[in-house]
């Protein structure tokens, strides 16, 4: 293996087991275990079993990746006999098969990647990362992504309150690739990129003022009505980060009988990546869910990324919704306007803490616990909005 190779492509990563498995070596299998793993448990390098904590999947393992795995519970970049003992392309393509099973999780800028977007760290710098035919796909609901999200954050290790919180609100961007950031250099490239400096640009500069600041491109459209103390209703559009600048385009061709009062749209590498990149806000829940029934026409073709702990409203969750909390759902002294994800993630993260003080079992973990908590303060955790007979501005929603 060659030294460039690690320093450009392995070395600079860092690498764990995923808390989610276990292993099992073969003198602690049960004897109906043994019977049904049979020859695949043969030899001398056979260690045991690889299984997930929850059930299900498992699969016979040797030595050499047992001791692989152990290595990496504690994380850290790959150990140097690894890349002493394995050529280069074989060393990528085993670390790419554990990333796409779920075995081996990469961090990066100190947040654990799921599967896609830790393999989409090795892709090609010299074109858009696409998937292998035989990886996974990342479920589409956004109920299994919020679910995914809130175990990922109850395996943290020495999770403070706001490290789960910033967890939580992060999860399920795409990542910061060499290909996005060849791409999308400069802000000029990026509005360039995003048609602001073209038709769709032109079309809702016409409808409000825009202004550009801290990562974000929005507009005003001062005639539209707009909530005081209630709440604030947002509809997002979230597709992967390819077909930003098409939902833009396709937004401002039918944004002017839409009643929203203000649009949002990442303008930036990070923003334009994460998966709440573009909204719309409305004063009124029927005003936004109009407005979602008449984009569900219009963008079906393209492919979803889905804000967790948002509540699904059409296209496999390229559409969903959320309610900023009016005022009287904050807690702190001096109650200030908060966004729904802020407010959501904020409150699981301190619902955490509770559960923590607890104590868990592999019966009733952590994370279930935790969405039981939310239900005390008003929101449906299977569909992640807020009960509309508790949270003002929802009561005539059917």
């Amino acid at each position: 293996m060659t030294e460039s190779f690690l320093d450009r492509v392995l070395r600079p990563h860092v690498f764990r087991t995923s808390p989610s498995c276990e292993l099992v070596v073969v003198d602690r299998l049960t004897a109906e275990e043994k019977r049904l793993w049979g020859d695949q448990l043969e030899g001398l390098s056979s260690y045991g079993v690889l299984r997930s904590k929850a059930g299900g999947e498992a699969r016979a393992i040797d030595r050499d990746l047992a001791l692989l795995l152990f290595t990496l519970q504690l994380p850290g970049p790959l150990p140097t006999f690894l890349c002493r003992e394995m050529e280069p392309k074989v060393l990528l393509r085993w670390i790419r098969g554990l990333l796409a099973a779920g075995i081996l999780e990469l961090e990066m800028d100190g947040c654990f990647l799921n599967s896609e977007e830790a393999l989409a760290c090795f892709e090609d710098t010299q074109q858009e990362p696409a998937p292998m035919p035989t990886e996974p796909r990342l479920p589409a609901r956004l109920k299994d992504i919020s679910r995914a999200a809130l175990v990922s954050a109850s395996t943290l290790p020495d999770a403070t309150s706001k490290k789960r919180a910033r967890w939580l609100y992060g999860y399920h961007r795409q990542p910061v690739t060499p290909y996005w950031r060849a791409k999308l250099q400069t802000q000029e490239q990026i509005q360039e990129w995003l048609g602001l400096n073209g038709e769709p640009g032109l079309r809702l500069d016409g409808l409000g003022k825009r202004l550009i600041e801290r990562g974000w491109a929005s507009w005003d459209f001062v005639e539209r009505p707009r909530p005081g103390s209630e709440p604030t209703f947002k509809l997002y559009v979230s597709p992967r980060a390819k077909d930003l600048p098409v939902a833009l385009a396709g937004l401002s061709e039918i944004l002017g009988p839409l009643d929203a009062f203000h649009l949002k749209v990442g303008c930036d590498l990070p923003n334009i990546l994460r998966a709440d990149k573009l909204m719309l806000y409305f004063a009124t829940f029927e005003a936004m869910a109009t407005a979602a029934e008449r984009l569900q026409s219009r963008f079906g073709d393209l492919e979803p990324q889905g804000v967790p702990f948002t509540a699904e409203i059409g296209l496999e969750g390229l559409l969903s919704w959320g309610g900023d909390p009016p005022l009287s759902r904050h807690w702190s002294p001096e109650p200030t306007r908060r966004s729904w994800r802020q407010w959501i993630t904020e409150r699981l993260a301190e619902a955490f803490d509770e559960v923590d003080s607890l104590g868990g079992s592999e019966s009733f973990p952590a994370w279930r616990r935790v969405t039981d908590l939310l239900a005390l303060e008003g929101i449906n955790t299977e569909t992640w909005s807020p009960d509309p007979l508790r949270w003002t501005g929802l009561e005539n929603r059917q």
